[in-house]
């Protein structure tokens, strides 16, 4: 009996440790997918603002007409509204550079790139410039049409460092991810990816490029896990056996019926529907002792399930919720906007956070994330969903508003968070300094997650680009 005994804890241990196996390589390609996505509409993102840059007729003007420094003088312009980018530049159709050459961040690399362009040659796409690495880079070109014909090329040129840093915000101790061209540069990883340290390597292109996203997993080790389970496993077959052994002895009809009472238990359990309080009470001592033991480590797997299931869809730091409890949520407005109106996803983040970390230090960066999340369920109605999507950035989905609703809903976010910034300052003797910069779209039926979020993104930036500390709707 012992044999069969461990053979079927043995099985279950095998069964298990796939079953782990199995759900964590679905996660890490899930995760991966969302990484890429995010790179992918990044550099969507820039492109199309290229594109709508290019169409604007002062840039046609400047093509046309300007003189060199009139140029410089917007390149400069637009790359101090632009922190991000490394150089702004036009090309009228001979392939001439318009602008001060002295003053522009050019490489050589870019003059060859355009040229290319300007004979059909292939790129890439988008071009990366890494010869000298603090102005590592990726080039974004868009045509300038006149009447349908082109008569020069946007250029724009976007530090490396914006691909690097939405790395980082998805940085985990055992994952490592690198970006890299088609050509094998790698133009963003955090952390070595070295195939000699048992690592779990995927893959995924990343859209709008031609650039390849890894992710690597340091395996860790769940022998422990694993044996506990197996030990467990082979305890609880074994209690039961000799329960129903002894049992089975004394009254044959009384042991059936308790075997058949601890089975549907067995069963509602590994189902997940067990219900400690609708337990039939069983006749034999030995069998009410093994009904126990399974009750308390059912009642302990379920406290163990929720905690796990709580933590998987929260964000640590704040509480709120996470990207993929957000992901659903956005799924969900988005259908029942089809039937129900006033419906709006705002994207919101603070101004200049990233000075109060570097001035201040991340635990008191920290605290300021915290008040902000507490001021938002403060005021948060039902149904409402408040996430933490990633460093100082928090995307609200606001239910039955009206534009002025949320604009005063807006005004009193604001408002509360200046007013606990400013006794936090006078506790604390700091000068923390910042705004609440906010890009609001309404949702519709016909959307997806991607145009939403595009939307919205849209409307936080030009909110930067207008000064910040305030809200804007597209």
């Amino acid at each position: 009996m012992f044999v069969v005994i461990f053979v079927v804890a043995l099985l279950h241990y095998m069964a298990y440790g796939h079953h782990i196996s199995q759900l964590r390589a679905e996660e890490h390609a899930r995760m991966l997918q969302h990484v890429a996505n995010d790179i992918g509409r990044t550099l969507d993102f820039y492109q199309t603002l290229a594109d709508k840059m290019a169409a604007q007729p002062a840039i046609i003007d400047l093509l046309q007409f300007s003189h060199r420094e009139k140029v410089q003088q917007w390149a400069n312009r637009m790359q101090s509204l632009m922190p991000e980018s490394i150089g702004f530049m036009l090309f009228d159709m001979n392939g001439r550079v318009l602008g001060v050459e002295s003053e522009l961040r050019l490489s050589e690399q870019c003059l060859l790139d355009v040229q290319r362009r300007f004979n059909n040659q292939p790129t890439g796409h988008p071009p990366v410039h890494y010869r000298i690495e603090k102005l590592a880079h990726y080039d974004i070109v868009s045509p300038v049409l006149l009447d349908g014909e082109k008569i020069g090329l946007l250029f724009v040129s976007f530090s490396l460092q914006t691909i690097r840093n939405l790395l980082n915000e998805f940085a985990m101790d055992n994952h490592r991810y690198r970006v890299t061209t088609s050509e094998g540069y790698d133009v963003a990883f955090n952390g070595q990816i070295d195939s000699g340290r048992g690592l779990q390597v995927y893959s995924q292109p990343v859209e709008n490029s031609d650039w390849t996203i890894e992710l690597a997993v340091i395996n860790t080790d769940n022998r422990g896990l694993l044996t506990s389970v197996f030990v467990t496993g082979l305890l609880t077959f074994t209690l039961i056996s000799l329960v129903l052994y002894f049992s089975m002895k004394r009254i044959s009809r009384v042991v059936i019926a308790d075997f058949e009472i601890l089975s549907r238990i067995m069963k509602n359990i590994r189902e997940g529907e067990f219900d400690p309080d609708k337990v039939r009470n069983v006749s034999l001592k030995e069998a009410r002792d093994v009904l126990g033991f399974i009750k308390n480590t059912a009642r302990e797997l379920n406290s163990y399930q929720q905690k796990l299931k709580h933590e998987g869809s929260t964000d640590e730091l704040t509480g709120l919720a996470n990207r993929r409890i957000l992901n659903a949520e956005i799924e969900h407005y988005i259908e029942n906007s089809r039937q129900f109106s006033n419906k709006y996803l705002v994207i919101l983040d603070l101004d200049y956070f990233k000075q109060i970390n570097d001035s201040y230090g991340h635990d008191v960066g920290d605290h300021v994330l915290k008040l902000l999340s507490e001021i938002l369920m403060k005021h948060a109605r039902k149904g409402d969903v408040c996430a933490r999507s990633g460093g100082d950035e928090f995307i609200l989905l606001l239910d039955d508003y009206t534009a002025d609703q949320v604009n005063a809903w807006y005004k009193r976010i604001s408002n509360d968070m200046l007013r606990e910034v400013l006794r936090f300052n006078t506790e604390n003797e700091l000068d923390i300094r910042f705004g609440v910069s906010a890009g609001v779209t309404p949702i519709r039926g016909d959307d997806n997650k991607s145009t939403v979020l595009k939307r919205a993104d849209e409307a936080l930036y030009r909110v930067k680009a207008q000064g910040r500390g305030s809200i804007e709707f597209v």
